[in-house]
């Protein structure tokens, strides 16, 4: 009977910890991150670019902003945090992009694909957060 207790409260702590490490990563994802943008065209040309994001999170739901830079953001819709991993959607100037994202040593890499009928441009991210600001 005593055992059969301890194993029972030895799980519960297990879930609770493993629902305590999911969520430990969104927190870390909160602030402005930025790099670098590498587009592959359908055509095979590629083009060096640029991106921004500020991002928040609320449990397992992603909202905030992204583009190429801090004036050209676009809203992010149907973000969403799972451990690590991120992805979200942005509607920047009427094409769709579907962003896939993972936090891997302080970085956020991953991949953008555009959404369209034919060929469609996609992308390499490789981001890190930017320093907070001091405080006066």
């Amino acid at each position: 009977m005593i055992r059969t207790r301890l194993f029972i409260c030895a799980v519960g702590a297990l879930a609770l910890g493993l629902v305590s490490v999911g969520n430990a990563f969104a927190g870390t994802l909160d602030g402005r991150w930025s790099g670098s943008f590498n587009i592959t065209m359908p055509d095979g040309s590629t083009k060096d670019d640029t991106a921004v994001l500020d991002l928040a999170t609320n449990g397992s739901e992603l909202t905030g902003r992204a583009g190429s830079d801090a004036s050209h953001q676009y809203t992010i819709e149907k973000g969403k945090v799972d451990g690590d991993n991120l992805t979200f959607d942005l509607n920047a100037d009427g094409m769709l992009i579907h962003f896939t994202l993972q936090l891997v040593d302080g970085r956020l890499t991953g991949d953008a694909i555009g959404d369209g009928s034919g060929p469609v441009p996609k992308a390499k991210l490789d981001l890190r957060r930017e320093a907070e600001a001091p405080k006066p």
